[in-house]
Formats: C-alpha cells, sequence, structure tokens
C-alpha cells in the first residue's frame, strides 16, 4: 500500500499565494465577486460565507493573484486570528481571497487538497503554524513558513482520500448537529415569547388576543387569568457570604458552595455540585443558612444574570442571592420567567468596583405568571422538554467532536491505516479531494 513519510509543505505545493483588493477595500454591495478574508475562517476550520464582501468583476479579471478555482485549502496570514486553517469547496462559480489570506494547492501528484486541509487543521499542524507566527501586537504570518511545517502524509493518494472522506464524513455529522441545535434554540426562544406571555388555555393551545381575553399591566397585555408580582413577593430572598478562605478547616467538607462561577460556567436548569464545598465549621463561622433544595439561586455579582435550580441542599457565597419559593410560584416556571427578565436584573446592577445588583433591587424585579399553578407546570414542562433536546443534542455533538479529534490524530500520522476500506485496485468511489 506505499510507504508514510514526514513532508515539508514546500516540497508537497504547486502553489501558495495571497490575494488583492481594489483600493478602498470591499464591501457586502462594492461588486459581484465574492472576496473572502480572515472573518470568513472559523475556529473550527468551516468557512463562514454570511455577509460576505465582493469585489468587482473588471477588478477579478486583471487580478494574476488570489483567484479560487475549488478545493485550495486557505490559512489567516495576519490579525487576531493568524493560522485558522479552511478549505474552498468551490462554492461559487468565481471567488477571490485579499490579502489577509494565503491559499494552498498542492501537487497532483503528491497530495490531496481535502488530505493537506485536514492535516493542517490537526494539532500538529496548527502547532507547527502558530510557532512560525511573528509579531505581538500585529502577528503574521510570513509566506515562508512552507519551508518549515511538515504533515505526516501516505504516498498512496486513494489512502489520503479514504482519509479526508471518513473525517468530511464526520465533518458532516457536526454540521448537521449543530444545526439541529440550532432549530430548537429558535423554537424555544418563540416558545419563551409566547408561553411566558400568553400562557396555555385548558386545552393546551396559546392564547392570543383574537380568541382569549386579555388585559393591561405594567408590564404589557397579560391573560386576565394571570398577575403581576415581584420577585420579593415570589418568596424569601438570601444573601450569601464566604468564609475565611485562609482557614483550611472551612473548607473541602460536603455543603455545596454556590458561586457566581459555579452558575456560569455550564449554563442550565439543574445543578448537584459547585466548584467548592465548605465544611460545617465555615458554614458556622459566615453565618450562613443552609438552603433547601430546588429553590432559584441567582448570581447578582457579575456577571450577573445567571440562574439555576440546585437539587441538593447548598449556601451561596456573597455573588449570588436565592429566593425561597413560596407555594404560589413553581420553581420551574420562574426559571424560565428569569430568561425574560434578566435584562432587568442588569439595568439595577451598579457599582465602581464591580456590578452588583443588591437584594432590595432585586425584591423590586416584576414577573408575570399565571394564578394557576397548574398552568405554570405546564408551561415549565413544555420548555424543559425543549431544553432537554437541546442537552441531548449538545452531548452527542460533543462526542463527535471528541471522535473527530481521536480520529484525526490517529489517521493523519499512520497509528490506524485505512487500508482495509480500499477496494482491490486500490481505487476509491468519486470524493472531491
Amino acid at each position: 500500500m506505499g510507504e508514510w513519510r514526514e513532508s515539508i509543505l514546500v516540497n508537497i505545493l504547486d502553489t501558495i499565494e495571497s490575494g488583492q483588493r481594489p483600493v478602498g477595500g470591499a464591501t457586502t454591495v462594492s461588486g459581484e465577486i465574492p472576496s473572502l478574508g480572515g472573518e470568513n475562517i472559523s475556529s473550527n476550520g468551516r468557512l463562514v460565507l454570511d455577509n460576505i464582501k465582493k469585489i468587482p468583476i473588471d477588478y477579478f479579471k486583471k487580478m494574476n493573484k488570489g483567484k479560487l478555482v475549488g478545493y485550495e485549502v486557505l490559512i489567516n496570514k495576519d490579525g487576531a486570528n493568524t493560522g485558522k486553517v479552511g478549505y474552498y469547496n468551490k462554492d461559487y462559480e468565481n471567488a477571490s481571497i485579499n490579502e489577509h489570506l494565503f491559499l494552498l494547492r498542492g501537487k497532483a501528484d503528491r497530495v490531496k487538497q481535502k488530505y493537506l486541509y485536514y492535516s493542517l487543521l490537526n494539532d500538529h499542524g496548527q502547532i507547527q503554524i502558530k510557532n512560525r507566527i511573528t509579531g505581538s501586537a500585529q502577528p503574521g504570518l510570513s509566506k515562508e513558513f512552507v519551508n518549515y511545517v511538515k504533515i505526516y502524509i501516505p504516498d498512496n493518494l486513494y489512502e489520503q482520500e479514504k482519509i479526508a472522506e471518513i473525517l468530511t464524513s464526520i465533518d458532516n455529522t457536526i454540521e448537521q448537529t449543530e444545526k439541529i441545535i440550532a432549530k430548537y434554540k429558535r423554537m424555544k426562544q418563540g416558545l419563551l415569547q409566547d408561553l411566558l406571555t400568553k400562557g396555555i388555555d385548558e386545552n393546551g393551545n396559546i392564547r392570543s388576543e383574537a380568541t382569549h381575553e386579555f388585559k393591561d399591566s405594567p408590564l404589557g397585555r397579560i391573560p386576565v387569568e394571570w398577575e403581576v408580582s415581584t420577585l420579593s413577593n415570589a418568596g424569601k430572598i438570601i444573601s450569601g457570604t464566604t468564609p475565611d478562605t485562609d482557614n483550611p478547616n472551612y473548607w473541602n467538607g460536603e455543603i455545596v458552595w454556590i458561586t457566581p462561577y459555579d452558575l456560569s460556567k455550564t449554563p442550565r436548569m439543574f445543578i448537584k455540585t459547585s466548584e467548592r464545598k465548605i465544611s460545617k465549621k465555615g458554614l458556622s463561622a459566615c453565618f450562613s443558612s443552609i438552603i433547601p433544595p430546588y429553590s432559584i439561586v441567582i448570581s447578582s455579582r457579575a456577571p450577573i444574570g445567571y440562574f439555576a435550580i440546585p437539587t441538593v441542599e447548598y449556601v451561596i457565597n456573597q455573588g449570588c442571592k436565592s429566593i425561597i419559593l413560596n407555594e404560589k410560584i413553581d420553581n420551574k416556571f420562574l426559571y424560565y420567567q428569569l430568561n425574560i427578565i434578566v435584562k432587568s436584573m442588569k439595568r439595577f446592577g451598579s457599582g465602581t468596583t464591580f456590578t452588583e445588583i443588591s437584594k432590595r433591587d432585586l425584591g423590586k424585579i416584576k414577573f408575570v405568571f399565571p394564578q394557576k399553578l397548574e398552568e405554570q407546570k405546564n408551561i415549565a414542562e413544555i420548555l424543559l422538554s425543549i431544553d432537554l433536546l437541546i442537552e441531548k443534542e449538545e452531548t452527542y455533538l460533543k462526542k463527535l467532536i471528541s471522535i473527530k479529534q481521536g480520529l484525526m490524530q490517529d489517521l493523519l500520522t499512520g497509528k490506524v491505516r485505512v487500508t482495509h476500506l480500499l477496494d482491490k485496485g486500490g481505487e476509491l468511489s468519486g470524493c472531491h479531494s
């Protein structure tokens, strides 16, 4: 099946060139021909073709470099994202790159373009590219980097093609999963707006003013079955404190101690642990009270506006507030209402050293809710079902990304061979590379 070897880029490239733009630059309406720049390459190696800038067709015809014919490897050559790698898959009939990108075309008898792309996207390639970046204020990549960056490459072009095909397949699955997540998130935003301002009637239908009775309120038009209240009337608001951080007897205990960091690092409805835990001695020393599970906890000091429902007993530091809810308010319903009123929290925030919302101001924030607890619960369950779908897909996405990283490490170094996937003639069915 042929050997693998480590090759310097310059020895396997046919072309490396940058692009250009007219004097004055380019905008989305300054021409007809797409002109790709560094902003069009994402951190994960995908091309971003929304609101792409364009150059005049007459200028494009006169260009002697930087024209894209399809299946080129693109590298960001300067700026904050120097070294990002993308792949142009002939997305347009005619296109070009600007002066902030390099395009690379390999020698047809040495390397497949898609294989070259993945080799430079892989950690092995990215580390070498980053090592060739110069400048700190304005980082840049010289054309000479191709004389130093090396990739592992099989002599057999069909083996390269099959490796690229496998990685392309998982990339396609990742992209489809991202689209599903985006779709669910759009659905959730629409439902948040409708369910948390209009609610659902006894038949499970979202109310509208055309079919149901509404009334004026300080927060706009709401169903007649709904009320306006404040967070202080939703339950008892608790502030937090911190034990002496220099006393080891106060820490590494079993009591969950929630901070804004715990709420912001992985935002989700339910949490059951925290980054740090305090001991019973620490609890006594800072005069904190244990808060019952399934209360609401909110970050009230920068970053303001993160919230969750702890499923265990817990205490909070001074950057958080908790609401021990009364029997009129469902905790999951209020959790979702906080998505709507979080802007009010940030407006109340004040302070010079750090931004914070006081217990008093937090309590003043208004929200709307159905008088019937059953409707609150039904609304929350609908929204929770969407959240669970999003969480499921996001977990799957993380798994796919991990699989891709492992495959790149194995397949692009020859550690795992794909020779068993080639047919007897060493050929593959069509795959553009």
